[in-house]
């Protein structure tokens, strides 16, 4: 039986039992995951929870045209005991979901800038020149608030699986690669 509201249920559909399961225990632990998980749904922009193909680099990805987060087969290989696992899978999930959220916005970004780009360069002509440093320095800063935001969802994602399990304990553990460890008395606002 699925430990998720009905709303959530079909993320995990595809998966199987071993991951599923693991997935699910994630996502329920977190009231702040589920409530992004949520609006990511009724956004239309989330609809499938999947394992990634072994040999990713990264934790977790957002295919925004499956409307998909992928998880990497080695967060469930890896030595990690069960909780920090748990911790692992839930700042993931919570940092692509943020991804999940801004998509549209950043598709929009992305389409202003290439269309900035093209006719920049349709208006210089042949032999012209188009400088495209600002149009491409907005689409930076874009792509690194964009990172960012999912970067604080998947780290409140984690302090609120902390503060379910624990009781609202004051310090939260935070997987290494971030190197943070942040009260849990503030949530940082996206």
């Amino acid at each position: 039986m699925s430990k998720l509201s009905p709303n959530l249920q079909h993320l995990t559909s595809e998966l199987p039992a071993s991951r599923k399961a693991e997935i699910e225990e994630a996502i329920a632990s977190s009231p702040y995951l589920r409530q992004i998980m949520t609006e990511a749904v009724n956004a239309g922009t989330l609809e499938h929870i999947r394992v990634g193909t072994p040999g990713a680099n990264e934790g977790g990805s957002y295919h925004a045209n499956e409307k998909a987060i992928y998880i990497s087969p080695n967060t469930f290989t890896s030595i990690l005991e069960k909780e920090p696992r748990l911790d692992a899978i839930t700042s993931t999930l919570g940092h692509e979901t943020g991804h999940a959220l801004y998509t549209q916005k950043a598709e929009k970004e992305r389409n202003a800038a290439s269309y900035a780009i093209t006719e920049g360069i349709r208006a210089a002509g042949q032999g012209g020149e188009f400088d495209a440093t600002a149009v491409v320095g907005a689409y930076i800063r874009s792509s690194r608030r964009d990172e960012a935001l999912a970067e604080i969802h998947g780290w409140n994602a984690l302090t609120s699986r902390i503060e379910y399990i624990k009781g609202g304990s004051g310090r939260v553990r935070q997987d290494g690669s971030t190197a943070i460890i942040r009260t849990t008395q503030d949530r940082i606002a996206p």
